[in-house]
């Protein structure tokens, strides 16, 4: 992908954003410039959570940074994570609509597994269903009760 491919699916995405607070649902044909850009809403969302993946690494690092010696490693991702959705909510509340979609499965197994091992819940050695579960259960407790899942 090039740079005017970049821009071009970077400026679609905010649109969806922008839909999505103007709307409260993401409708793909309502996304200026979405149709030209991506194949369907599925492979939309999954940029979206590619943003959201980015973001939250970012996070994750500046946390453990920031951390204090000694904290448990589980509250600095669940901190981060934390951060991340407070001010994110449009981007969440589009995961979240569309977390159940099967095309979000192995987006969010590898979201799951990332959350896992950062948070120190589980080790690298372990099965990769292992640790998705594991990164769910954190993911899940993260979460206001009555959202998706």
């Amino acid at each position: 992908m090039g740079w005017v491919d970049y821009y071009r699916r970077r400026a679609v995405l905010q649109a969806a954003l922008r839909q999505v607070a103007r709307d409260g649902e993401l409708s793909f044909d309502r996304v200026d410039g979405a149709v030209g850009v991506f194949s369907g809403l599925a492979e939309l969302v999954l940029a979206l959570h590619h943003r959201w993946s980015l973001l939250l690494l970012g996070r994750v690092e500046l946390a453990f940074a920031e951390a204090r010696e000694g904290e448990d490693p589980a509250d600095v991702v669940s901190r981060a994570w934390l951060a991340l959705a407070a001010a994110e909510p449009v981007l969440r509340a589009v995961l979240d609509a569309h977390e159940r979609r099967p095309t979000m499965a192995s987006a969010l197994a590898r979201e799951n597994r990332m959350l896992a091992l950062n948070a120190g819940l589980a080790h690298p050695d372990q099965h990769d269903a292992v640790l998705s579960e594991i990164g769910e259960a954190l993911r899940t407790s993260l979460r206001p009760s009555g959202t998706a899942r």
